[in-house]
């Protein structure tokens, strides 16, 4: 089929119609959520020019909103992230400008030291320069990438948008595509009204190697590429980017008694964990969550033997942290009511 007039066409995940289906188009999907207008006939998500005429409302302009409804329903609504996930990357012959702005995306870590085989959480921040408030915000767009050194599996184990400052939940569109050690995310309003302020935007949490070397420490940040805000207009403004790296910690060795010389039962735990030391008196012992939270934390009094109470916490993998005078000892249990 030949296509004389492109402008009338719908590349599925183009939402913004830039040239490239990627995680600002997700940004102008949640501007037009809950639109309707003309379905197109035989409609498919695969990339290539699909022929429908312009609804008539516009994403912004010189954009009609025909263009979010990337699996051509009719209705724009969350089922057309499918379409950009499927067709990430894909160009065609359009292109668009990034303003500078003034912002500051700030990458700040959650809990640290972080020990081997726990989860490294990053606070991501947005803001304004010298501290104040971000204006006219609908969305924000980031690409990032990482090192595996220090991490295992994919690297990135989640993103939570729970506490977003500017899209809160019921008003909130986001998205999420992985490539190898990246991730390109996006989340944005459906109000398709701006707000203005700043704070906490997501949380990311990775997974750090259970197989660093005892003695050895590891410093590691996820590295932010691209951060871009939008208002509804959709003008793409970059931000500033500011990061922190967290130090990832292996047990530290203190020769053959490390572990050897410490007892913990039941395996798996149900309600109490027993622990039982010889050698190094210990100094401090900790029950720490895979989030990195400290959950119980216990300054010892001379004392070799410790029962720990977990009837209220969560099933899950936890470590045991027992700190002596000749170093950390770290051995991991699981609980399970």
């Amino acid at each position: 089929m030949l296509i004389s007039n492109r402008i009338d066409c719908v590349f599925p995940g183009d939402v913004n119609y830039d040239g490239v289906a990627n995680q600002v188009d997700a940004l102008a999907l949640g501007v037009g959520i809950g639109t309707s207008g003309t379905s197109r006939i035989n409609a498919s998500t695969q990339w290539y020019g699909q022929y429908l005429t312009n609804w008539g409302i516009n994403i912004v302009s010189g954009v009609d909103m025909k263009q979010a409804d990337t699996d051509g329903d009719g209705v724009v609504d969350i089922n057309d992230t499918l379409a950009i996930h499927n067709n990430f990357g894909s160009n065609h012959t359009r292109s668009g400008s990034v303003t500078t702005g003034n912002e500051v995306l700030e990458i700040v870590p959650l809990n640290a030291p972080v020990q081997a085989g726990g989860l490294a959480r990053f606070g991501v921040y947005y803001r304004g320069a010298n501290g104040s408030d971000v204006d006219s915000l609908h969305g924000l767009a980031i690409k990032m990438q990482w090192s595996m050194v220090g991490l295992s599996g994919t690297g990135l184990h989640a993103v939570e948008y729970n506490n977003n400052w500017f899209a809160p939940t019921g008003n909130q569109l986001n998205f999420t595509h992985l490539g190898v050690n990246s991730a390109d995310i996006a989340v944005s309003r459906t109000s398709g009204i701006d707000t203005s302020g700043q704070g906490l935007v997501m949380v990311l949490s990775f997974q750090t190697d259970a197989n660093i070397q005892p003695g050895q420490t590891v410093s590691f940040a996820p590295d932010i590429v691209i951060a871009e805000g939008v208002g509804v207009d959709l003008q793409p403004r970059s931000a500033q980017i500011v990061s922190s790296p967290v130090t990832i910690m292996g047990p530290v060795g203190i020769g053959p008694i490390v572990l050897s010389h410490i007892s913990i039962w039941p395996v798996p735990a149900i309600n109490e964990i027993h622990i039982s030391t010889e050698g190094s008196m210990p100094e401090r012992i900790q029950l720490i969550n895979m989030m990195g939270q400290t959950v119980i934390d216990i300054a010892n009094e001379s004392r070799r033997e410790f029962l720990l109470e977990v009837a209220d916490l969560p099933n899950g993998s936890y470590c045991i942290q027992v700190q002596t005078e000749s170093g950390l000892m770290v051995k991991k249990i699981i609980i399970n009511h």
